[in-house]
């Protein structure tokens, strides 16, 4: 095969004939707040293996994603990439090109995302996990601050912030906020702890976006991320959130470390979801996770769960007590202020009252409530946990 040499911003991409045109790196808008501190690479010890599943994913994002991790972060703190393909072509030639370390991993058969990730951790030789996506513009100094943290709080979860990759290539700043759950299990983004726009240190969340984030791999094995009955796409993050939070961990965020995700809508995503498939891995979170006294709060806002056969469930249960980990009423009371007091008013928008229905509409941006948490009520809440979302030392270790 003939070689030829192409220089790409100071350094060599070896391309040839079957090789795609590689195209220009384009570096994300730099949104840090002001007073971000550069965390030295000299710093932190530990490498980390990135894991990243793809299904069906385009040569433009792909090789993008590539692109912005080579040049935004230093290539001796990646120990490789595991680019696990379920489905779709692979970019091999031009992904190695970029980022020679990296290892990729053709499925047969489509395993689904969340199996993905669990392989893709089980074979990482790195020490830290970080988790990321096909579809992902890493901006400038965003790795080394995960790591750091994770060195520091060996039971910690770090994410990036996330910004905006627009399709027209515009990035666009987020809005400060975190992550939580509505009783159906939607994700919301809120920001009701009123985070400083322009604050540059990390924060706790209550939940995770799921699919980009950092930990160590001897945490994530001990907890059994993720639970091997969950199928293909969806839930991943609801388990992630409950399992570490209640069973010794944390989930902090890090304005400070910025990627631009390219968020899509249902009929821009590259592969189907099962919705139903979806909806029974939550009911089999639900019926883990929420305790017998929450489950009904659930099925009220997603009574189609009721009948669902969720599988096996006492290898996850024996877990949680094998790992000690705390009660759903203990995440409600000091992770989740917002979610334990929906818990009273939890309704159907538009159906009617003898259903489950809301007295009024839907509250704005809410698909389970009608009414919001008064701010007097959620500064009662902060004062009486345990303090997760103000220090770190003296809090209870009440069940």
């Amino acid at each position: 095969m003939h070689i030829k040499l192409s220089i790409f911003l100071g350094w060599i991409i070896p391309s040839s004939s079957s090789m795609r045109e590689i195209p220009t790196y384009q570096p994300a808008t730099d949104f840090k707040p002001k007073g971000c501190k550069k965390v030295a690479k000299d710093s932190v010890k530990s490498k980390v293996s990135i894991i990243i599943p793809s299904l069906n994913e385009s040569y433009d994002h792909v090789v993008k994603t590539f692109l912005s991790l080579k040049n935004t972060a230093p290539l001796e703190l990646i120990e490789e990439i595991i680019f696990l393909n379920d489905g779709g072509e692979v970019y091999e030639e031009e992904m190695k090109a970029i980022i020679p370390q990296t290892i990729i991993i053709r499925h047969t058969e489509r395993q689904g995302l969340i199996r993905s990730k669990k392989e893709g951790a089980a074979i990482a030789k790195a020490p830290i996990l970080l988790f990321w996506e096909p579809h992902v513009i890493a901006q400038n100094g965003w790795l080394e601050p995960l790591i750091a943290h994770v060195e520091q709080h060996p039971n910690a979860v770090a994410m990036p912030s996330l910004d905006v990759w627009k399709s027209d290539g515009v990035f666009q700043k987020a809005t400060i906020g975190y992550y939580r759950f509505e009783w159906n299990f939607n994700l919301m983004y809120t920001n009701a702890l009123n985070i400083a726009y322009n604050d540059p240190e990390p924060y706790p969340t209550p939940a995770t976006a799921g699919g980009i984030f950092a930990m160590r791999k001897d945490f994530f094995l001990e907890l059994g991320l993720y639970d091997a009955e969950l199928l293909q796409w969806g839930g991943d993050h609801i388990e992630l959130a409950f399992k570490v939070w209640r069973c010794g961990g944390r989930i902090d965020m890090f304005p400070c470390s910025r990627a631009a995700h390219f968020f899509r809508s249902e009929e821009e995503r590259p592969y189907p979801v099962d919705v139903r498939r979806v909806v029974n891995n939550y009911a089999r979170i639900a019926r883990i996770w929420l305790d017998q006294k929450y489950l009904p709060f659930f099925y009220k806002v997603k009574p189609e769960a009721v009948s669902m056969e969720v599988g096996e469930l006492s290898e996850q249960k024996e877990l949680k007590t094998k790992l000690k980990c705390k009660s759903m009423a203990w995440y409600l009371r000091n992770i989740d202020w917002e979610m334990n007091w929906e818990a009273k008013y939890v309704c159907i928008p538009g159906a009617r009252k003898e259903q489950g229905g809301c007295e009024k509409s839907a509250a704005m941006g809410r698909a389970t409530i009608d009414r919001i948490m008064p701010r007097d009520d959620f500064l009662k809440a902060q004062l009486d946990s345990e303090g997760l979302f103000l220090e770190e030392e003296g809090a209870k270790d009440e069940l």
